[in-house]
């Protein structure tokens, strides 16, 4: 009897040893198969949210387009880079083309990433007799500051002294480009964002 006990116990902890056993496994992987789970629809969900960003700033680029293009780029007066040099709208009227950047939103990704081709576009421009500037319409300030002493532009940085300030309410684009004629005419009109520099490279392209 004392031997039927004993091993009905050794059986009963080998029983509940196992069990135990099996439920740590299925415990650890289904707590790596959540992990899984949950990375994946993270994924998705930044994939989401950059397909959805794109739509916002695709369709934003085709409003801008609409609303500029073939209109007359505003005329200015004494926008200053950090050296205090003064700049306007005459510089346009006196190049066969100018390509005016106009920073507005407050990442600056955009043209960081941008600047080589930007730099490369300077350079041809300038044997075509083209005008090149960047006008810094948002609210960091320090821009104009920061690419002068970085010395990694080629053409003049100014800040914008209020004209340019409605060109703002396009939440999701951080630079326009403007491809204007010699009578202030936009021509081309182009929105930059960090995710797609091929489309700037494109564009630049067909600048020159």
């Amino acid at each position: 009897m004392k031997n039927k006990l004993n091993l009905f116990l050794k059986n009963s902890f080998l029983a509940i040893a196992f069990g135990f056993i099996l439920f740590f496994v299925y415990s650890v992987y289904s707590f790596f198969n959540q992990i899984k789970l949950n990375t994946e629809i993270i994924k998705l969900n930044n994939e989401f949210q950059k397909i959805n960003m794109s739509g916002n700033i695709i369709n934003s680029e085709l409003e801008i387009i609409k609303t500029f293009l073939r209109t007359k780029f505003p005329e200015f007066n004494n926008l200053k880079n950090y050296s205090n040099l003064t700049f306007s709208s005459d510089s346009i009227k006196h190049h066969k083309k100018s390509i005016i950047l106009l920073f507005i939103g407050e990442c600056g990704a955009c043209f960081d990433n941008e600047i080589p081709i930007w730099n490369e576009v300077y350079q041809k421009g300038s044997s075509q007799n083209y005008f090149m500037m960047a006008i810094n319409a948002s609210n960091q300030i320090d821009l104009v500051k920061k690419y002068f002493y970085e010395k990694s532009t080629l053409f003049p940085i100014v800040n914008d002294n209020g004209i340019f300030s409605n060109f703002k309410r396009y939440p999701f684009v951080e630079m326009i480009t403007f491809v204007v004629q010699s009578n202030l005419m936009i021509e081309k009109v182009h929105i930059s964002w960090s995710q797609n520099i091929e489309h700037t490279k494109k564009f630049s392209n067909e600048i020159l």
